[in-house]
């Protein structure tokens, strides 16, 4: 197994900050690398051998970064819990990926009195460095650890995907290139905001190649829009990965509070995990200057991306891909289709090879590849420069009277209108059509429904088909979004499956 690149900065500079905790707290590197150490004891004494799996349950904080760290010198799969899962989805995802100890931060200790007696328990919390050893064992691992992340199950149980332990630093080197080119270089004098939850595959990728670049890693708890402007400028941040809910909750801040805050020591903001509505881009463009760089992909596979200036010629695009992948579009049958044509978008991962597994699904695992391609449920299309547009997931595409109509496309119009704060669309079944398009709306602050649903019928007639305007429109507090800000509109489907919501047509 190859150095793990943290430990030549930390050998470089022990006493630089490394992490700068929640609650502000400061960690070197020494100490985040003694942490591991001590990390990496606990795992042998706990009878885990190179090629094992563990889980871990805890929020944003210095011993999440260090208990992977460990992992990967160990030679261990990492298993990343949402912590907000039911005691039955903790179980499920425990016992499908084969976890033999389940790592539980203090903070959510509670959880443990739901779970099944068979499941191994070992608590994290504020650690006695007085008391970590100072050096890695003897042995190291002959291989490095991965990690295994659970798909956000648009549909059904999720799945796990695991990749080989090879690709895990190799990707870091990968990342660090393709990072390098846009600007971000190594050592502390780099600053990453660690702004989502890092049970999430982006926060968390981007957390573990910060770390082994140098940066320093600011880790927020609860995201909060305003905490989110002043850590920025107390830490003069240069880069971070952010989804679009997080730009449009900044984006509602009086202009008052948005301009205390500097903003000028941002780099390069990577931003995914959700289609971002094109005028929310505009205005954070406007605002931030030509710093969000989207990237998009699955945890499955990366692909593309797109600076701001090309972004601002081909609105809407996710770019193109990065260097060492590739992105074809093909048929249900898997022929290729012309530029301008939807169909199936394949991915070459740039990162990791495409060796990777559903667990326990092979035939889902084969039924994804393409030869050095993946295919995560995307619909979209290259334009005649190679550039990629997403049109929407399969799982969302509706198929009314025959016609495909994108949901995402009709989300992105209704979220121009004042009226709406949130929105989602969905098919649900109809008789007469197979599905008819069904839309769910949270109002802004002081519209009444009637008033909304009058000036949303207007708003749509002269700018959508008639087959894509939605049939039926549901007033909703909030929608249902993970921490991360991800849309689950399996929530939504189940609230029409089992008649416990009531909209009203919309015109």
């Amino acid at each position: 197994m190859r150095e793990i690149p943290f430990e030549r900065f930390a050998a470089e500079s022990s006493t630089s900050v490394c992490v700068i905790d929640t609650d502000e707290r400061s960690w070197t590197r020494a100490e985040v690398l003694q942490s591991a150490m001590g990390f990496v004891r606990e795992f042998g004494r706990a009878g885990l051998r190179s090629g094992d799996t563990l889980a871990c349950i805890a929020p944003n904080c210095m011993e999440y970064v260090a208990a992977y760290l460990a992992a990967v010198y160990a030679g261990l799969y990492f298993v990343p819990i949402n912590r907000n899962l039911t005691a039955g989805e903790i179980t499920y995802v425990i016992e499908d990926s084969g976890a033999s100890l389940l790592l539980l931060h203090s903070s959510s200790e509670h959880l443990q009195a739901n779970l099944p007696k068979s499941i191994r328990v070992a608590r994290i919390g504020p650690l006695d460095l007085a008391q970590a050893p100072h050096s890695w064992p003897s042995e190291r691992a002959a291989a490095s650890g991965g990690v295994i992340f659970y798909t956000s199950a648009t549909t059904g149980r999720p799945k796990g995907v695991r990749r080989p332990g090879s690709d895990t630093l190799q990707a870091v080197r990968k990342v660090s290139e393709f990072q390098a080119s846009l600007g971000i270089g190594d050592g502390c004098e780099e600053v990453y905001l660690g702004a989502g939850p890092m049970y999430h595959s982006g926060p968390f990728e981007n957390a573990w190649v910060a770390l082994n670049r140098g940066h320093v890693i600011v880790l927020m708890g609860k995201w909060e829009p305003e905490d989110c402007l002043a850590r920025i400028a107390k830490y003069r941040v240069t880069t971070s990965f952010m989804v679009p809910t997080m730009f449009s909750r900044l984006l509602r801040l009086p202009a008052a509070t948005r301009a205390q805050y500097d903003l000028s020591s941002l780099k390069v903001i990577p931003h995914g995990g959700a289609p971002c509505a094109r005028h929310v881009k505009h205005q954070m463009l406007d605002w931030w200057g030509p710093v969000l760089f989207e990237a998009y992909g699955a945890t499955e596979a990366v692909g593309t991306c797109v600076t701001p200036a090309d972004w601002l010629t081909r609105p809407g695009t996710v770019g193109k891909p990065i260097p060492g992948s590739d992105i074809r579009i093909l048929d249900e049958d898997r022929k290729p289709v012309p530029n301008g044509a939807a169909g199936r978008v394949y991915i070459k991962p740039y990162a990791t090879t495409v060796d990777f597994e559903y667990l326990n699904d092979p035939a889902k695992t084969q039924a994804c590849r393409h030869g050095d391609y993946v295919y995560v449920g995307d619909i979209g299309y290259l334009d005649e420069d190679g550039y990629l547009f997403l049109c929407d997931r399969q799982v969302d595409m509706i198929i009314t009277g025959g016609v495909n109509v994108y949901s995402a496309e009709v989300e992105q119009l209704l979220s121009m209108h004042d009226a709406v704060l949130d929105c989602a669309v969905v098919g649900e079944p109809d008789d007469d059509l197979g599905e008819r398009v069904v839309a769910f709306v949270q109002l802004a602050p002081g519209m009444g429904q009637e008033e909304g649903r009058a000036s949303i019928a207007d708003f749509l007639k002269s700018r959508l088909a008639r087959h894509k305007t939605p049939k039926v429109l549901h007033f909703m507090q909030a929608l249902p979004r993970d921490p991360n800000g991800k849309l689950l509109k399996r929530h939504l489907r189940q609230t029409l499956s089992d008649g416990s919501r009531h909209g009203r047509a919309l015109a």
